[in-house]
């Protein structure tokens, strides 16, 4: 299903007929938001206003219809290192669009395997935090958009994993994201490359409440035909 695209303003926060929640917003990037990439170029801005910019490597592509796509072979979206942050949620709208030829096919990447999101052969989510867990409950089905947000709370731990707007799965995993470089579709070397398209990518610092997780949702569903 194609990306139906909202108003953007030059915030960068308004999709459609809501706005995304702006408090504790790190890093936001949007396709559908000419001022997070204006069309051309391999250069992707952050709209929260803390210049967490990224880069398009290798051969991303992007649609006027509201997305990236990386290609599964080499493509990725890089990023500097952002403030370490010990409460957190990232927040993305994605899709893949072929079969995943591996079980670690990185979502998010980060240098030295920090903390990674993976995709397996059975379209299940895979998370990295000192070792790799198998997360059944939360799947992405080919072709399907899907918001997908990671919450987490360093005291605990706790990492809970949301799919459109709903809690899934519950963990006593996580890790400080520590001010290092992290990717879109990649790992930090070559090889296990994940094939998709990417509409937005969000990082909080702080532990984004269900309401909050939910408003977000529904702010961007109908763009993402949901």
């Amino acid at each position: 299903m194609g990306v139906n695209i909202g108003n953007t303003s030059s915030a960068g926060y308004f999709i459609g007929a809501e706005h995304v929640i702006p408090d504790n917003l790190e890093l936001h990037i949007d396709a559908s938001d000419i001022d997070s990439y204006p069309g051309s170029g391999t250069a992707i801005y952050d709209t929260s206003g803390n210049s967490n910019n990224g880069s398009m490597v290798n051969g991303v592509t992007w649609s006027s219809d509201g997305y990236f796509t990386v290609d599964g072979s080499n493509d990725k979206i890089t990023f500097s290192s952002i403030a370490t942050l010990s409460d957190w949620s990232l927040c993305f709208w994605l899709k893949h669009t072929s079969a995943q030829g591996a079980n670690y096919e990185r979502i998010f990447g980060s240098a030295s395997n920090q903390f990674e999101i993976a995709e397996d052969t059975s379209d299940q989510i895979r998370i990295y935090d000192g070792s790799w867990r198998t997360i059944s409950a939360v799947t992405i089905p080919s072709g399907d958009w899907v918001n997908l947000v990671f919450a987490m709370r360093l005291a605990g731990p706790q990492l809970d994993i949301y799919k459109n707007g709903v809690n899934l799965s519950s963990t006593a995993d996580g890790k400080i994201l520590s001010g290092y470089t992290f990717y879109l579709g990649s790992k930090y070397t070559s090889g296990e490359q994940w094939a998709g398209s990417i509409g937005s990518f969000m990082i909080y610092s702080a532990r984004l409440t269900p309401d909050q997780i939910l408003h977000n949702f529904n702010a961007d569903r109908g763009r993402f035909g949901i």
